[in-house]
């Protein structure tokens, strides 16, 4: 691929810049939008804007959106976002959730068909194009449902060339199944991305991941942590295994986001007390990586140019290998 389509249209992949490949620009709910908007904050877009400009003043280009229909996406408000702060913004196609029975059944062509509209035709009845394609799998593993959108969602991307990136869970190693899904479908491994690789400290999953061919995402940086978390993989331990990956070789198909939500009720509805404490875990916000951990892994010893690499080159690379 020679451009990647962002919500302001095609964007040359050598413009791309300082990418964060997996962030969540508006995260809620299938339809919030359009019937409860006020499960936003009034000055939502305010927030948003100035998280965007804030980025782009501090060199970052490009941020993935990886929120679904059923995570709240909403390609008019986001591109209204990414005109004011003159941000590439690429949005994402594929479902979150499993199906609902409501919806009645569907073949795995007809749901890619739907994920090759957003790609092809625009998303939400707009011309605004999706760039990437979703799929899912957590601890429930690979349902039936699970195993019908990772196949429609490769389908989709066989028809598009468009790369699909995964929501993967690696403390039960979800990724053995999903590049097999994939796989079961005639997708290539060079437009495949695993992501939240960070939730794990095993090096020898993570060795056998990146053997596969995939592209890698290091996200959740920081995770903002809760007592009894499953996922407390600390701050500190993502750091040094970023490192023991790069130190391994891994650095030519690493990729990095936070998996933040600009704006969300999640974040809003919290206590003034509680939303002290959320905000002192992501001091930065989408400028945690670029502000806080770039330095901390120059300080144990990491080139600044495999940063740029990753950051910079990576992004480029990974879009245009497709």
């Amino acid at each position: 691929m020679k451009y990647v389509q962002t919500v302001r249209g095609p964007v040359a992949v050598d413009r791309l810049g300082f990418s964060l490949m997996h962030e969540h620009v508006m995260a809620s709910g299938a339809g919030i939008q359009e019937n409860y908007p006020q499960f936003y904050r009034p000055d939502h877009m305010e927030w948003l804007i100035n998280d965007l400009k804030a980025c782009k003043s501090n060199g970052i280009n490009t941020i993935v959106d990886t929120s679904t229909f059923d995570l709240g996406r909403d390609p008019k408000r986001v591109k209204k976002a990414a005109e004011a702060a003159d941000m590439n913004i690429i949005s994402s196609t594929g479902f979150f959730f499993e199906m609902s029975p409501a919806l009645g059944s569907w073949s795995e062509k007809e749901i890619a068909q739907m994920f090759i509209d957003d790609v092809t035709k625009g998303m939400a009845g707009t011309e605004i194009k999706a760039g990437l394609i979703k799929a899912i799998m957590d601890m429930e593993g690979p349902t039936p449902g699970r195993r019908l959108l990772h196949h429609a969602s490769g389908i989709a991307s066989n028809e598009t060339g468009v790369p699909v990136y995964m929501h993967t869970n690696p403390l039960f190693e979800t990724a053995r199944y999903q590049i097999a899904l994939l796989k079961e479908v005639g997708v290539p491994v060079h437009r495949m991305k695993l992501d939240h690789i960070l939730e794990t400290t095993d090096m020898d999953y993570i060795k056998w991941v990146y053997d596969q061919g995939v592209w890698i995402g290091a996200e959740r940086m920081p995770r903002v942590t809760t007592p009894n978390d499953p996922y407390a993989v600390y701050v500190t331990a993502r750091i040094k295994t970023f490192k023991a990956m790069i130190d391994a070789g891994m650095a030519d198909r690493m990729l990095i986001g936070h998996d933040f939500s600009a704006v969300t009720p999640v974040f809003d509805r919290l206590s003034p007390e509680e939303r002290k404490t959320f905000d002192q875990q992501i001091p930065g916000r989408w400028l945690y990586w670029k502000n806080t951990v770039f330095p901390k892994l120059l300080d144990m010893g990491v080139d600044e140019i495999v940063l740029n690499k990753i950051a910079i080159d990576n992004p480029r690379r990974f879009f245009e290998g497709c």
